[in-house]
């Protein structure tokens, strides 16, 4: 028998989630006073943010060059301006793991994408360096690539470090962070909203859905949305030195580093995974995946030797339709406000966004980071 939660009848703000995102805002709402109540329906972290190797990326999952080509310079500026400074916020809180980002071209099509990145982002203060074939090999430990892009500021963090500090900063503001409470719905009425929990209903002025893959499950306007996918992240055990940096290829959907004692750190590697919803939920480790992920890192680093893991972790992540957060009040519900669909980059975005978010919540007045990123983008009425 499940323990008795006792829940507040009434709170101004609640924030389901207490991933990344959710801890983030959870903490930003409370230090401008506002009284705040975190509900997690398991343990906090327990979801995709401990599936994560750490890499704080600069910028969408998509290169620079083509967000540029989608939406202007302007706007493609304002996107990585707002992830670097993300970036500072986490570093005023957690110390880096690894320093600098090297992302890997494995052919000739990504290298084009690098020289055409390169000249678009010096206009601009995010330093990258373009490395030809032998430093990228040097670097990366790798004789499979033929070159690539240095991001001198990029770095690679301890996911569970951060997720504690944002949870202890929270609690010390004044938030309630409740863990084992599901909410089952959300229900409007003329006047706030009424959550259910198996553990009773909670009214609140404002929700802040910080749930991520699992946004569809809690309102219809998510799933056309957030596009839900499973995410691994293995750790090998100590393998003979490779690299010193943080590394990734296919534009982040691998990145992997090298810790203090020898052991690979890889995460994801989704599109092993394609087999229907009931294989994503799954929240047990996919031999397929796993597979894919170790077959990966024997061909990228071929004189690693034997790859044995030490552990396998599981995160549902939530892609948005069009590649952008999905930060702000939903179309037509005001009262109910998405924190997620941060197409596996939420430690690369989830700060700078809270802190915009929270002072939206607290002035009503939307700042340029909640417009970029508004959810009322997808609808055809603005």
């Amino acid at each position: 028998m499940k323990e008795q939660i006792l829940l507040p009848q009434r709170t101004e703000v609640t924030v389901i989630g207490g991933g990344v995102s959710g801890m983030a805002i959870a903490g930003a709402l409370a230090r401008r006073g506002i009284e705040t109540l975190l509900l997690e329906r398991e343990a906090l972290g327990a979801g995709a943010s401990r599936a994560m190797p750490g890499h704080l990326f600069l910028g969408l999952v998509d290169p620079y060059n083509r967000i540029v080509t989608a939406l202007g310079e302007a706007r493609a500026a304002e996107i990585w301006a707002i992830s670097a400074e993300n970036r500072e916020r986490v570093r005023q809180r957690v110390s880096p793991l690894r320093k600098g980002l090297l992302a890997l071209a494995q052919n000739p099509h990504e290298l084009r994408e690098f020289e055409e990145t390169l000249p678009l982002l010096s206009r601009h203060p995010f330093p990258v360096e373009l490395w030809d074939e032998k430093r990228a090999q040097a670097a990366s430990g790798s004789p499979r690539v033929i070159g690539g892009l240095y991001d001198p500021e990029g770095i690679v963090i301890d996911p569970i470090l951060l997720l504690g500090v944002l949870a202890k900063e929270a609690r010390e503001a004044g938030a309630r962070l409740l863990e084992g409470v599901e909410v089952e719905a959300i229900e409007s009425t003329v006047h706030d909203l009424r959550l259910s929990t198996p553990h009773g209903k909670v009214r609140t002025e404002i929700v802040v859905i910080a749930t991520n893959g699992y946004a569809r499950r809690l309102h219809p306007f998510f799933g056309h949305a957030i596009l839900p996918r499973k995410g691994q992240c293995l750790r090998t055990r100590p393998l003979p030195p490779v690299t010193t940096l943080g590394l990734h290829a296919n534009f982040g959907s691998e990145a992997w580093f090298q810790d203090e004692g020898g052991r690979i750190v890889l995460g994801s590697l989704r599109w092993f995974e394609r087999e229907g919803e009931a294989r994503i939920w799954n929240p047990q480790p996919a031999p397929r995946m796993t597979e894919g992920m170790i077959t990966f890192l024997r061909d990228l680093h071929p004189g690693a030797g034997e790859i044995a893991l030490e552990r396998v972790e599981v995160g549902i992540m939530g892609f948005s339709c069009d590649g952008l957060p999905l930060v702000g009040p939903l179309p037509g519900a005001p009262r109910i406000v998405s924190m997620a669909g941060f197409c596996g980059r939420g430690f690369g975005f989830a700060l700078a966004c809270a802190e915009a978010l929270a002072g939206m919540i607290e002035t009503g007045r939307i700042p340029p980071s909640c417009r970029l990123f508004s959810p009322r983008r997808l609808t055809t009425a603005h």
